[in-house]
């Protein structure tokens, strides 16, 4: 192992923060985190309100959340969801399943931040340029939906969540494409079991995560300093 080789390891070792760890949860505390960033893209319903500019509730209580993160130290906590459970329960044999039906090698990863405000966790590293997300949904007929899906148009439109927080993971991790995987191994035919998609890093819509961070960081800082 040369000298670059090191550099590379010691690069590796310290963007990787094993989820679940008291580490991983204290350097999210107060981040915008690309899994929940959707709740910033939800619009006003009112016409008036998105032409001057001003944030759906959805988002302004995703704001709040995160400066009460910051004035606790402490993360949001999730309440015990089955679906939860099940999701990070199949998680690793998804990922085999994953890997076998494409035979690419998943790189384990942690928690990438952007700038002081925001980061994210993609479920894997893929090759030189590629991130990997996983889904494995609790209810089957959720894997309907999935497979139903054509393209990143169709993903954006039905699964607004996952189209943003892959955007945000390539933008976060500086990569271009994303691999989102399904699975659901109580179907009985392989192809049912796994659905994959391709996703391209947009340009436009990343421009547009950095302006939603931007102002969403300024309304946060608003916010703290209100109660300081």
């Amino acid at each position: 192992m040369g000298f670059l080789d090191d550099i590379i390891d010691e690069k590796k070792a310290k963007r990787y923060i094993e989820q679940g760890t008291p580490e991983w949860d204290s350097i999210r505390v107060g981040r915008f985190t690309s899994s929940q960033f959707w709740q910033l893209m939800v619009e006003p319903r009112e016409k008036a309100a998105q032409e001057v500019g001003k944030w759906s509730e959805k988002a302004t209580t995703y704001i709040q959340e995160k400066a009460a993160e910051v004035m606790t130290g402490e993360q949001k906590q999730q309440g015990y969801a089955f679906p939860l459970v099940w999701g990070k329960e199949k998680e690793f044999e998804a990922k085999d399943f994953w890997s076998e039906q494409t035979g690419l090698l998943i790189e384990t990863c942690g928690f990438f931040p952007y700038t002081d405000h925001a980061g994210g966790s993609p479920d894997g590293l893929v090759g030189d340029d590629a991130i990997l997300e996983i889904k494995c949904p609790y209810d089957s007929s959720k894997q309907l939906d999935y497979l139903a899906l054509t393209d990143h148009f169709d993903l954006k439109r039905d699964f607004r969540e996952i189209y943003w927080q892959v955007q945000c993971n390539m933008l976060f991790t500086e990569r271009n494409k994303a691999y989102l995987g399904t699975f659901d191994p109580r179907m009985k035919e392989d192809k049912h079991k796994l659905f994959r998609m391709e996703i391209p890093a947009i340009p436009e819509e990343q421009d547009l995560i950095r302006k939603k961070i931007e102002k969403a960081v300024k309304e946060k800082l608003i916010i703290l300093n209100r109660f300081k």
